[in-house]
């Protein structure tokens, strides 16, 4: 019975060692858009996320998709024609 239980926990660790794990849908970079820094903001995002995207993918995760999300556009756009 014990030899019986061993073989199963050595087959349980087996699988979980062996379970692909999930892919990791996105990930998102959050930028308040600044009229006189944005290349340098979206630049700085851009090396973040390749960074992090590396990391995941060092550690066996698929990374799908990378993301910028900024302010709403129309924030953007008044505080363009209000200048």
């Amino acid at each position: 019975m014990l030899l019986l239980s061993l073989f199963a926990l050595s087959s349980a660790a087996h699988k979980a060692r062996s379970s692909p794990k999930p892919k990791v849908r996105a990930i998102t970079a959050f930028i308040n858009l600044d009229r006189a820094r944005y290349q340098i903001q979206i630049s700085e995002a851009v090396r973040f996320l390749k960074y992090a995207q590396t990391v995941f993918e060092s550690r066996g995760y698929t990374v799908e998709t990378l993301r910028i999300a900024t302010q709403p556009f129309p924030e953007y756009t008044m505080f363009a024609s209000s200048q």
